[in-house]
């Protein structure tokens, strides 16, 4: 969760911003920590620390039980998918390649 600060609460010409994180249930903990007390400055230091946490907030969604067992299942369909898709196409490879193999026994 990220806030900008109240116009009583900032510097003037400076924006700050207060972080919490919240995760749901599951979901394994990530950093980088919050220092105390949240608090910071819009600058590039803030730009690259907040784009460190989202992206391992992210990262830790994948770890989370719910997520994995969707996952689990959905890469399990599309190599299904694949196999079938290949099976066919095997198929009518070996089928052409049989009527071309027939077609040079009849040139001989």
């Amino acid at each position: 969760v990220i806030r900008c600060l109240s116009n009583k609460e900032r510097i003037p010409e400076r924006i700050f911003y207060r972080v919490g994180v919240c995760a749901a249930r599951g979901v394994p903990k990530f950093g980088p920590p919050i220092p105390f007390p949240g608090i910071f400055e819009h600058n590039d230091l803030f730009r690259e620390w907040i784009l460190k946490l989202l992206v391992n907030a992210e990262l830790a969604t994948y770890y989370s039980e719910a997520i994995t067992d969707h996952l689990s299942a959905s890469f399990e369909m599309m190599i299904g998918e694949l196999t079938d898709k290949f099976k066919s196409s095997n198929n009518n490879f070996t089928s052409a390649f049989n009527k071309i193999k027939s077609i040079k026994h009849h040139l001989r």
